[in-house]
């Protein structure tokens, strides 16, 4: 399965959205965005989801993070983006929170797995 995530950086913070309880891995957090539909580019599945969720449009830049991940019962494929929104505040519509939160900030929320991944690699670029 092809996923797609957003980083957006505001003011020093990334923008990171709790999954809602009722959902696959539901009460933690992520970068925001979702599964890739048939005939989507990755682009085009961020910017559809961002709208979907949080109801902004985004200028999509380039690949932060492409990796894999294995849980138990699938896997997927997570392409994580640089966007930044150029229309719309973002709001918890397909989500149960938002935060806008510093780097060293994100280890503190329980993040999915590939999602850790993420904020461990920006970490790891801070300290270079």
């Amino acid at each position: 399965m092809r996923v797609a995530a957003g980083l957006i950086l505001r003011n020093g913070r990334y923008l990171i959205t709790k999954r809602p309880r009722a959902s696959f891995m539901g009460g933690y957090w992520e970068f925001p965005g979702g599964k890739r539909e048939q005939g989507e580019t990755i682009e085009e599945c961020l910017r559809r989801e961002l709208v979907e969720e949080l109801g902004v449009e985004i200028k999509v830049g380039e690949t932060f993070l492409d990796s894999c991940y294995r849980y138990p019962t699938r896997k997927i494929r997570l392409t994580t983006l640089r966007g930044v929104i150029i229309s719309g505040e973002p709001q918890p519509i397909g989500c149960e929170a938002l935060r806008w939160v510093l780097p060293h900030e994100l280890l503190r929320y329980p993040l999915c797995p590939p999602d850790m991944e993420v904020a461990e690699k920006i970490l790891m670029e801070r300290k270079e």
